[in-house]
């Protein structure tokens, strides 16, 4: 009877619960993949720029806050540069 009385914590709570450190798992792992997927756009973005103007006008992009490419700029990067020229 005691045995029955000392079941783990997991064993009390429901299959969702005692899944949690997976569940946990696949959340980071998504959270990556959107990260990479980030990380993606803006390489893609400075290489085009780079690429049709050079390095000195893709570090315009640090220059201040109204520099920052859109998120829509980040996939369309002739936008960012018809801005910003």
């Amino acid at each position: 009877m005691r045995r029955r009385v000392r079941r783990s914590a997991a064993e009390d709570r429901g299959p969702s619960e005692r899944d949690e450190p997976l569940s946990k798992l696949v959340r980071r792992m998504l959270g990556l993949g959107m990260k990479r997927r980030q990380y993606e756009r803006g390489k893609e973005f400075f290489e085009y720029v780079v690429s049709v103007e050079g390095v000195e006008t893709a570090t315009r992009v640090w220059d201040g806050p109204e520099n920052l490419p859109s998120d829509d700029e980040l996939d369309h990067p002739e936008q960012w540069l018809a801005r910003i020229k």
